[in-house]
């Protein structure tokens, strides 16, 4: 039997090859679209995530902190709130938010069925915070 994807699903996966093709205008539109066409939390979280990662290659870090932490709210699968944790975290240190830079890192690497890669990203994270400029 043929199982019928949810539309919202057929969006993101959309999302993201046009995301990976670098039109970018496109998939943050996809990604729109996919947020209004579910109620689906994990959908929300994956549609967050690309919008997120969309904000940080636009240099508009707060607005991807601040999607980034949706994305991991509405319980995305645990590789996407894994790579939401790391990606935060990355921004946060840049920032200087060591505190919470830190407790992204650590939350990524408590995030259970997370990848090994993401997991390694949060463990270099975490021995690269910088310090507190004087």
């Amino acid at each position: 039997p043929v199982i019928e994807r949810n539309p919202a699903e057929k969006l993101l996966d959309e999302a993201e090859e046009v995301y990976g093709q670098k039109n970018y205008q496109k998939a943050g539109e996809l990604f729109r679209q996919a947020l209004e066409q579910t109620s689906s939390r994990p959908l929300k979280g994956k549609a967050y995530y690309g919008l997120a990662r969309l904000a940080a290659l636009n240099r508009d870090p707060q607005t991807a902190v601040d999607l980034f932490e949706k994305t991991i709210s509405e319980g995305a699968e645990p590789q996407v709130t894994a790579w939401a944790h790391v990606f935060a975290g990355r921004l946060l240190d840049l920032a200087q938010d060591n505190d919470a830079a830190r407790k992204h890192f650590q939350a990524a690497l408590a995030t259970s069925g997370a990848s090994p890669a993401s997991q390694k990203a949060a463990e270099d994270g975490l021995k690269g915070i910088r310090p507190p400029r004087p």
